[in-house]
């Protein structure tokens, strides 16, 4: 039973481990985008909203956290390709700010548009 408690204690320091390794790996690659990128203005297509299940609480009722996505798209303008963008995770409803329609500014890769960073206004 304490082999079986130890396995499970260092699986979840694994998983944590992981999670702050891509938090880290994510916030240089914004860091990098902020210095090298170029910011293009996009259009905003659609704010999507989640809905995840995040533990559970008293009797074992699952506990919810909702989140927000905007999704934007940029239109190259010496290829014109159009190019579809998603924001990270937001903790709120940006639909004071963004709508279907409305502006908003990327950072993005000059040699590869799938390395950006959606600005949002805070």
């Amino acid at each position: 039973m304490q082999s079986m408690f130890q396995l499970f204690f260092v699986f979840v320091l694994i998983v944590i481990g992981f999670g702050f390794v891509q938090v880290f790996l994510r916030q240089g690659e914004i860091a990098e985008l902020r210095r090298s990128g170029i910011r293009v203005a996009a259009t905003v297509t659609d704010i999507v909203h989640e809905r995840r299940q995040t533990g559970t609480g008293i009797n074992h009722m699952p506990v919810y956290s909702d989140y927000w996505r905007v999704v934007a798209e940029w239109t190259d303008p010496q290829t014109g390709a159009v190019h579809t963008f998603r924001s990270e995770d937001l903790g709120y409803a940006p639909s004071h700010q963004y709508f279907s329609g409305s502006p908003i500014t990327l950072l993005i890769d000059r040699t590869d548009p799938s390395r950006y960073y959606v600005e949002i206004a805070r």
